[in-house]
Parts: structure tokens; C-alpha cells; sequence
């Protein structure tokens, strides 16, 4: 229940502006309908845009499926945050690792190669 009272005010969220802007309707001589923004004639009334029927099935499904589409986005965008996040923790911990090995023994041989290493 909450989704589809989220999924209907969003409809109404984005839809908002449109629902606000005056529509003019111009029918020409051959009679061709043209709707704009300004009016063609002075003094002519402005239409009131047709609601989005968000009570039918069809368009019930299609928010359902915009839902199901923005979940499956948000989600991939947090696994690839994830990912991003342990490969940048993964590297840190790789260069202090190598920072202490460093630090430990100033001839280790991984380090110096052809350092010649103290007998013990």
C-alpha cells in the first residue's frame, strides 16, 4: 500500500509542472488541431490539460515498472559504490602493508634487490 501512495505522488510530483503551464487549443481551416503555449488569437481561453488516469491497470503496471526499474538502479549504483569502496580499502591496506615491511627491515630483499643481506 505505501508503495503505490509513493508511486501516485510521484506521478503527481513530476507531472506538476505540466498540469500548470496554460494550453491553447487551435483548430485551423482544413481542420488540423495544434495546441501551444500562446494563444493564436487574442482574448482566447485557455484549456485546462486532461489528469493522467493513474486508476487504470495499464498505468497501475507501468508505475510498478518504473518503481521496479528506479529499485534495480539504486541498487546497482550501491553494489558499484561497494565495489569502489573495498577495491580503494583493499589498496590502502596493500601500501601500508608494504610501508611496514619497509619500515621493519631497510634491506629486505623485496624492497632492495641487490642489497647484499647480513648473514645472521
Amino acid at each position: 500500500m505505501p508503495a503505490s501512495v509513493l508511486a501516485v505522488l510521484l506521478v503527481f510530483a513530476v507531472a506538476g509542472p505540466a498540469f500548470s503551464q496554460k494550453l491553447y487549443r487551435h483548430v485551423d481551416e482544413k481542420g488540423k488541431v495544434t495546441y501551444a503555449d500562446r494563444p493564436q488569437e487574442a482574448g482566447q481561453v485557455a484549456e485546462k490539460p486532461k489528469t493522467a488516469n493513474v486508476e487504470s491497470p495499464e498505468a497501475r503496471r507501468q508505475l510498478h515498472y518504473h518503481l521496479q526499474d528506479r529499485q534495480r538502479e539504486e541498487q546497482a549504483e550501491r553494489a558499484a559504490q561497494q565495489r569502489r569502496y573495498q577495491s580503494q580499502r583493499q589498496r590502502e591496506l596493500e601500501a601500508e602493508r608494504q610501508q611496514r615491511l619497509k619500515d621493519a627491515d631497510p634491506y629486505n630483499p623485496v624492497q632492495d634487490p641487490y642489497r647484499p643481506r647480513a648473514r645472521r
